[in-house]
Order: C-alpha cells, then sequence, then structure tokens
C-alpha cells in the first residue's frame, strides 16, 4: 500500500501551489492519505456527531468488533484522535499512512505525549513529570488511563502503532472509494481560488472569516493568523472531518480543511429526513440540560463539586430526586463523580459546556441538498 499512496502523492508536487494573488501564492492544496485515516479513526470515536459517516462507522465496528474498541480506547486518550493528528510535519505535508507510521515510531517519548495530550501541557511539563519532578501534571485533569501513558510511554506507543498498521488494512479500501472525490473537489477548489482567492477561502466553513489581511477562526476560541506571517495557506480535502473547522498550525503556515460529499445527493424524502437528523450527541447534552433543576445543578457545579447530599439541601428536594438528575446528566456526559470519603462528589464537566454552543452551530450550519443546489448556481 505504501508505495501505491506514494505514487498517489506526486499530484502535491510543488507545481500544484496556485498562483496569482495576495492569498494564491500562499494556497497549496495536499492530499494526504494519513491525515485522511487519522480523521476516519476520529470518526469511529464519535459517529453520532458525524451523521453522514454513522452507516459506514456502525459496518466497521460490525465487521471489527476488537479493531473499534481498541481504536476507540486510544481516542479516550487522544482527544479521539485529534492530538496524533497534529503530528508534527503532518498538517504541512502530504504523508503516505507508512510514512505517518514510521514518523510516529521513530519520536522521542516526551513528544510523543506531548503529542497525545493536543498540546495541552508543553514539552517542558511532561519531561519533568517522567523524570518524578512534577507530580502536579498527573494530579491533573488527565484521566488515569492518561497517567498510565506518563509511566509506560513504549508500552502505549506498540499498542498505538499496531492499531494503526492493523487499521490501514481497513482503511485501504475506503481511500480508494474516496480518492476521486477528493481529488475532483480539490480541482474545483483549484479553479475558484483562481477566479477568487477570497471567495474560495470564505467558502471552506461557516465559522471561517478570511480578508485580504487574516484568516480568523471561529472555534471555542478565536483564532487569528495574519497574513504577512503566513508563507503558506494548506487546505486539506477530505470525506470525513466534517462539520469540524480542524485546523493545524506550523510556524509559518496555517492548514484548514475543504469538506469533501460522501455521495451525491439524491432528491428523496428519506435523504432529505437524514440530513435534517440532529447528532445523537447534540439530542443528548440537550436532554440533560432541558430541565430547570438540572440547570440549577449546573450551575452549583461550575463553581465546584458537590455530593447529593448537599444538593438536594439547597433544593429542598429528596436525595432519591437528585440522584435522578444526576443520573441523565452523567448519561448526557455533563458530569463525572468520584468517592470522597463516605461520599459520592459530582464535578461538571465544562468542555462539554464550552463546546455545547459550537455543537449546536454544526448542526444548523450543515446545508442541505437544496441549499447545496443552490450554493453551487
Amino acid at each position: 500500500m505504501a508505495a501505491a499512496e506514494e505514487k498517489l502523492l506526486l499530484v502535491n508536487e510543488p507545481e500544484q501551489v496556485v498562483t496569482g494573488g495576495s492569498w494564491r501564492d500562499k494556497v497549496q492544496l495536499v492530499i494526504s492519505p494519513f491525515h485522511e485515516m487519522l480523521c476516519s479513526l476520529h470518526v469511529l470515536c464519535r459517529p453520532e456527531h458525524h451523521t453522514a459517516r454513522q452507516a459506514w462507522a456502525e459496518r466497521l465496528k460490525q465487521q471489527a468488533p476488537l479493531l473499534w474498541q481498541r481504536a476507540w480506547d486510544i481516542g479516550a486518550v487522544t482527544e479521539e484522535w485529534i492530538g496524533i493528528i497534529n503530528l508534527p510535519g503532518g498538517c504541512s505535508e502530504p504523508m503516505s499512512v507508512q510514512k505517518g507510521i514510521r514518523r510516529l515510531k521513530t519520536l522521542p517519548d516526551a513528544e510523543l505525549l506531548e503529542l497525545t495530550f493536543n498540546y495541552r501541557y508543553s514539552l517542558e511539563q511532561v519531561l519533568r513529570w517522567m523524570a518524578g519532578e512534577d507530580r502536579g501534571l498527573a494530579d491533573s485533569s488527565l484521566s488515569e488511563r492518561q497517567r498510565m501513558l506518563l509511566m509506560k510511554p513504549s508500552c502505549y506507543r506498540e499498542e498505538l502503532l499496531a492499531i494503526l498498521q492493523e487499521y490501514a488494512d481497513y482503511f485501504k479500501q475506503e481511500w480508494r472509494l474516496v480518492l476521486p472525490r477528493m481529488q475532483a473537489e480539490a480541482e474545483r477548489f483549484r479553479m475558484a481560488c483562481e477566479r477568487n482567492d477570497l471567495k474560495a477561502l470564505n467558502s471552506l466553513h461557516p465559522r471561517l472569516s478570511v480578508t485580504g489581511g487574516e484568516i480568523t477562526a471561529y472555534k471555542a476560541e478565536t483564532y487569528r493568523f495574519a497574513a504577512g506571517n503566513l508563507r503558506k495557506v494548506l487546505i486539506f480535502p477530505s470525506a470525513f472531518i466534517a462539520p469540524h473547522l480542524l485546523i493545524g498550525c506550523g510556524k509559518d503556515m496555517v492548514s484548514l480543511p475543504l469538506a469533501v460529499e460522501n455521495a451525491p445527493a439524491d432528491d428523496t424524502d428519506a435523504s432529505l429526513a437524514e440530513e435534517l437528523s440532529p447528532p445523537v450527541d447534540l439530542l443528548v447534552l440537550l436532554k440533560g440540560l432541558a430541565d430547570g433543576t438540572r440547570l440549577k445543578i449546573v450551575k452549583l457545579l461550575w463553581w465546584e463539586p458537590r455530593c447529593t447530599r448537599q444538593l438536594a439541601e439547597l433544593f429542598g428536594i429528596s436525595e432519591a430526586a437528585v440522584s435522578k438528575h444526576l443520573k441523565i446528566m452523567q448519561q448526557s456526559g455533563l458530569v463525572y463523580s468520584e468517592r470522597r470519603g463516605n461520599y459520592q462528589f459530582y464535578s461538571l464537566k465544562r468542555s462539554e459546556i464550552d463546546r455545547l454552543s459550537l455543537n449546536l452551530l454544526q448542526f444548523l450550519e450543515q446545508p442541505v441538498a437544496e441549499d447545496k443546489r443552490k450554493a453551487a448556481l
């Protein structure tokens, strides 16, 4: 597979850089098998959020349940594979699957862990912890599994590489299916960029704004990239990453996604109903919040963890009633618990609250078939 992939990557030689204007001479289209494979692994961890890919993810889960579970386990410690997608160099060049695996194999332990935690901690922090000098990192928001990685990075690397190598055989068939669509969409974008580079770049995502001097990405945080500081703007076509606005950053470059349709849209009522269906994880999260008492609990837990007895006394209701609300909130992924002495204390997953508006926007922003046809006219 590696040889075939290397041949495919010839479409991304330097002559493919779009030339002509202030943004055009910076824009480069990159079709990368390794990047796309990692995006597909992210989808496997959260298929309910990628409605166009749910059926595909379910098929793989049924065909290879053990591989799916192992991939999901790695996703649980790598922010659903987003950390690995940010492999140094991976967002700046087309990369075959085997080349990506080789790069991960030779990455120093501390850099691999820094990547795994998606750069939440600096390389210096990771090195201090590995040397036994900074216990605070392990006592932070890391899960028990992530703490184990700090203790046994070589075992984690071995597991990671084994999963990637095995999964590559399954991904090979999907790559053959999506590659022609990715190449066609890349060519369409190249031609659009030649006509009007600003209009083309602004069409990449609803939460991306590009002016003559700046790229602004509106995510959970707002990211700004000045044109004068960028040597390259890399555009990665992907049939998996939608609806996310996935951004990669380098010293003088930024990478942006180009969503590729999974299949031609048809006009049947069934397909329209499927397009309008909200992600299951969004529905579950909204259900967890759709109650006055549960919203009060969220407000209290925003400031500090509390136990069932404390919440019952504050609200003047039974502990059983509080437990019922907390169970729904746990099922929604809003809270987690830990035992302190004789009591179970509940904490709020702030990250879920932070992402709520973003997840809702991602659902609303996805155009349905009729909107897509109008946009193409």
